[in-house]
């Protein structure tokens, strides 16, 4: 007897994203890498002479599994949203690999916080312009200088007074040399929080590097001057971050 049920045609709750769904999850995110400590560019052209060759290096990964075996599996999320793009966060090969494999420490939570993130950079650096990403790089450099100089001041005063000496001493000198440590607190704390605002709204108060940047350059510096190192390292990633997103 001939079997006249035709196979079940593969729909949007079933498998993997459609073409159309890996399309928008990428381009939301500026086809780049959403891991926060990646970002890396997915897409890259061919070289010479291959004019109009590409390749791409990026996959749409499902924030919540498919399936009870698949990573952050949820029973209770509604089966027609499984392969929709809100339940796609863009990464490369090797992250996609890294969060799956791991899902007790990539958690829904942390990557719906990724694909926000990334989404809400885009749609700012979109307004941008090269110049206006130039000014807020070469503030951040500038910031680097000042907190150089502010660490190079303390090291000269601790290598003539001792620890109990340098407050009252740096007091001192700072009017001395017309250079008052409490109005260059200032300066560079005023810097510090502009910086800390224009990274917020570029990568996400959630992103590492703005986390690490606000606790680090809080308070006051005299305080922290331990911490001016750890400062200056980062403002450097937060370079290459901006400038490779």
């Amino acid at each position: 007897m001939k079997n006249n049920t035709k196979k079940d045609k593969k729909t949007d709750t079933e498998g993997k994203f459609t073409s159309r769904v890996v399309n928008i999850i990428a381009m939301r995110a500026g086809h780049r890498c959403s891991k926060p400590d990646c970002g890396k560019a997915t897409i890259k052209a061919k070289p010479y002479p291959y004019d109009d060759g590409y390749t791409i290096d990026g996959e749409a990964a499902h924030i919540r599994g498919r399936t009870e075996r698949s990573a952050r599996y949820d029973k209770d999320y509604p089966v027609k949203d499984l392969n929709s793009s809100k339940n796609g966060v863009w990464l490369c090969g090797n992250c996609h690999k890294e969060v799956d494999d791991n899902p007790k420490s990539y958690s829904i939570e942390l990557l719906e916080q990724w694909k926000k993130d990334t989404e809400m950079h885009q749609a700012i650096t979109a307004k941008l312009t090269n110049v206006e990403l130039t000014k807020i790089i070469d503030k951040i450099k500038l910031l680097i200088q000042e907190l150089e100089n502010y660490r190079s001041y303390w090291l000269a005063l601790e290598s003539t007074y001792s620890p109990s000496e340098v407050e009252e001493h740096a007091v001192f000198l700072g009017q001395q040399k017309q250079l008052k440590l409490q109005s260059y607190d200032k300066t560079v704390l005023t810097l510090a929080r502009e910086v800390y605002s224009a990274s917020r709204k570029l990568i996400g108060e959630h992103h590492p590097v703005v986390k690490a940047l606000e606790k680090t350059l809080t308070g006051s510096l005299r305080a922290q001057k331990f911490a001016i190192d750890q400062g200056i390292d980062i403002l450097h990633f937060l370079i290459h971050v901006i400038s490779y997103r």
